[in-house]
């Protein structure tokens, strides 16, 4: 029986996907599998790898959903599929390191009682020395190394002390970070939460394409405060997640753009704006009303000068939009 999983979900990202097998295929073993979940892509996975896997790849498993799934979704498909003791989910855009495969099993075979290790990226922004952290110390790290410990590549899951919790992620797939609701869940019952200071991967920057959204983030992420903690660990979990969140502004310029420039095809902006709005419902007065015609006035000349309206937008995002968002973001889900 293997010791680690290596499970990748991945859609329709054949040639970074190939570049990542390529560097893992030497490093796997009896002790080490990988497992592919396609997500229904286009053409099949087994089919873009045929080349690299040749006739056979004694060590290699390719999950092929009937449907897509959507990316949370299969993300959660990995903890669901995994067998082994250990588990490393690697974002299909994300690069493996040449030794990362002997160097996540140096970490974690002599560790016991830890539910979840976060390694180190270049997404960390400080200096921890190696420990075990229960509940309250894991959500000060939470909220010091957030876009670290939400970065998918960057953890090591023990199944065994994980799997009582799967339906957790299940029922918080939507907060775009089921994992950050299963090891907070795995943490609170008891287990650790282990900060390392090995590297194994290095986090692949959002392309061109990508469906990545901090609007979906912004509006998802919060629900992971509906998760059955204390209110202490529930106002402290809600502190680390604020300050990744875009702000209201930023919300609604980006909503915009998704609506008049890419066409909103995920409707997260229309989403927003009803949510927007109907909160606004509730303050009756001057403010509602300036509010009401600023946004009549916005669309009205979005609409008639399109061209325009597209150079404004893409100047407002490239400043301190782009900065958060550089600084939030990390594998893009959906297109897991």
């Amino acid at each position: 029986m293997p010791f680690l999983t290596i499970a990748i979900p991945t859609y329709n990202r054949p040639t970074v996907l190939t570049e990542s097998v390529r560097i893992l295929l030497p490093q796997l073993s009896p002790d080490i599998e990988l497992l592919i979940v396609d997500n229904c892509s286009p053409v099949p996975v087994a089919e873009s790898l045929c080349e690299v896997l040749g006739h056979s790849a004694p060590y290699v498993t390719i999950h092929r959903n009937p449907v897509n799934i959507g990316g949370n979704a299969n993300i959660v498909r990995c903890f669901e599929l995994c067998v082994t003791k250990w588990l490393w989910i690697l974002g299909d855009d994300d690069t493996p390191h040449a030794d990362a495969c002997a160097t996540a099993l140096e970490i974690v075979r002599p560790l016991s009682g830890i539910a979840c290790l976060n390694l180190r990226t270049e997404l960390r922004l400080g200096d921890f020395e190696e420990k075990r952290l229960d509940l309250i110390s894991a959500l000060v790290f939470l909220r010091q190394e957030f876009s670290n410990s939400l970065f998918i590549s960057a953890n090591l899951y023990c199944m065994e002390l994980l799997r009582p919790f799967l339906s957790y992620a299940h029922a918080f797939s939507f907060s775009w970070a089921p994992h950050l609701a299963l090891t907070i869940m795995a943490v609170k019952a008891g287990h650790c939460f282990y900060v390392s200071d090995s590297q194994v991967v290095s986090w692949g920057r959002p392309r061109e394409g990508d469906r990545w959204s901090g609007l979906w983030l912004s509006l998802c992420l919060p629900t992971l405060c509906d998760l059955p903690l204390s209110s202490i660990e529930r106002r402290m979990l809600a502190s680390a997640l604020g300050p990744s969140l875009l702000t209201t502004r930023d919300l609604c310029v980006q909503s915009l753009y998704l609506f008049f420039v890419t066409k909103d095809p995920d409707r997260s902006a229309q989403i927003f704006w009803k949510a927007y709005l109907r909160g606004r419902e509730s303050r009756p007065g001057v403010l509602s009303a300036v509010i009401g015609i600023g946004l009549y006035c916005v669309l009205q000349l979005a609409c008639k000068f399109p061209a325009i309206s597209r150079s404004l937008l893409d100047f407002a995002l490239a400043g301190r939009l782009d900065e958060r968002l550089g600084r939030v973001a990390v594998s893009p889900f959906e297109t897991k």
